[in-house]
């Protein structure tokens, strides 16, 4: 692991809140219980599938900054 690694969830509470997104919007996008969102949003890493489905509902690439990641 390096030590300058990218937490995913920092960006989607970024996101988040500069969309306009509550826990509960998410949550409903996500089809996820309301409860788990700030547990789900404190992860540093999703599997590709639920980073897929964040990039749809927030409309913004979460993939790009892995990308920034490996070139590093």
């Amino acid at each position: 692991m390096k030590n300058n690694e990218i937490n995913l969830g920092t960006i989607v509470r970024k996101q988040m809140q500069l969309k306009g997104f509550k826990q509960a919007d998410l949550a409903k996008e996500l089809g996820l219980h309301a409860r788990s969102i700030p547990q789900f949003i404190r992860r540093k890493h999703y599997n590709t599938k639920m980073l897929i489905r964040l990039c749809n509902v927030l409309e913004y690439d979460f993939l790009q900054h892995l990308y920034a990641d490996n070139e590093n």
